[in-house]
């Protein structure tokens, strides 16, 4: 491929987009010719062989995605049992089939990616660890232990050389990349849920559920890990973020799972002021992951309806910050955004498959 410097540029801002999700995005050659534009919300393959597929990111750089399986056992009466270990699984983007399954630890739920480094960080749910992965030889090079159960969120700073994770126990835990060593673990005022940083100005955004009243984002110094801002939200729970930090902008999702009657939400906070500038109403009322895509000025947000698993993808104009598009994915989980190759990646929720979509948008580096 031909870069120059507008393609070393442009792989910059793409690496610098690190979302709550780890869907760091990376360079690589797209899929359509120069100039064509793919359909939108289109399904262009569905990926099998998961089992109970979780977090997922995508390394265009690369050419590959990483997708996270919780392998649980069905019994008699459909009852589950949870393995010591779980897999990931690795998707080839130019074929779109899983080439690789590695084993990591019990129930890896959300995933982090260095693309710089060429790591994948996944926090083990039920193993109080993070399994990292080399993206060269595609196994686990080390399991960071020192941390406790129930990480729900895990983001990584590849400028600062920090992993984050965040627990469902309400802890946020700060690792060295390079040593796999815990550096000190803040205590949250209640369960802790999705969590990202700016790669631009290093503060960190962890979203809090204290279950009985609304949740809200807490904002953390990147030095002394001090907690310098919080930002009301008005759902009972939020999920995940997503990190815009060319548009100074913070994508978090929050549901109202357990009533029927609403809807969940994405809010958009200004994270300059770190201040809530808008609230879209979601499609259901279980709103889970963000896509941030930097190229196309998007975000791709699943939305579900907690009882009959009913739902879809949103489709936010980052620059209006207005929906633009909905489709139907029922029981639509996780998300990860491949930016050059024009495809979202969608996991389902105690599924077998992944989609791949396309995502339509001229193709804008020319001729290859």
């Amino acid at each position: 491929m031909k870069r120059g410097l507008l393609g070393i540029l442009m792989c910059a801002l793409i690496v610098l987009a690190v979302s709550a999700q780890g869907h760091a995005l990376g360079f690589g050659a797209p899929v359509s010719a120069p100039g064509t534009c793919l359909g939108a919300g289109n399904v262009i393959a569905t990926i099998t062989g998961f089992n109970w597929p979780t977090g997922i990111a995508a390394d265009s750089y690369r050419g590959k995605v990483y997708v996270a399986n919780v392998n649980p056992t069905i019994g008699s009466g459909g009852s589950l049992s949870f393995p010591a270990q779980g897999y990931v699984a690795v998707i080839d983007e130019k074929t779109n089939t899983i080439t690789k399954t590695i084993p990591v630890g019990a129930y890896p739920y959300a995933m982090a990616l260095d693309p710089f480094h060429g790591k994948v960080f996944v926090v083990d749910y039920l193993s109080a660890s993070i399994s990292v992965i080399d993206e060269n030889t595609d196994t686990v090079s080390a399991t960071i232990t020192g941390i406790s159960n129930f990480g729900h969120g895990i983001a990584v700073d590849p400028v600062r050389g920090k992993v984050y994770v965040v627990t469902a126990l309400g802890t946020f835990w700060i690792v060295d990349e390079a040593t796999g060593t815990v550096v000190t673990s803040v205590a949250l005022p209640t369960s802790g849920g999705g969590v990202g940083v700016d790669p631009i100005t290093g503060n960190i955004y962890a979203a809090i559920n204290p279950g009985k009243t609304n949740a809200f984002v807490e904002v953390f110094d990147p030095t002394t890990y001090a907690l310098t801002a919080t930002i009301p939200l008005t759902t009972p729970e939020a999920e995940w973020v997503a990190v815009d930090p060319i548009g100074k902008k913070l994508y978090a999702t929050g549901s109202n799972a357990y009533n029927e009657s609403a809807v969940g939400a994405l809010f958009v906070i200004d994270t300059a002021t770190n201040t809530l500038t808008n609230t879209i109403p979601a499609i259901h009322n279980d709103t889970i992951a963000p896509a941030f895509d930097p190229i196309n000025r998007k975000v791709y947000v699943t939305s579900i309806d907690y009882k009959s698993n009913e739902g879809g993808v949103m489709v936010i104009d980052a620059v209006s910050d207005t929906v633009i598009e909905t489709f139907t994915l029922n029981a639509a989980f996780s998300t990860a955004v491949d930016p050059i190759r024009r495809t979202l990646y969608v996991t389902f929720e105690n599924g077998t498959t992944t989609d791949v979509i396309s995502i339509g948008g001229p193709e804008p580096w020319g001729s290859h």
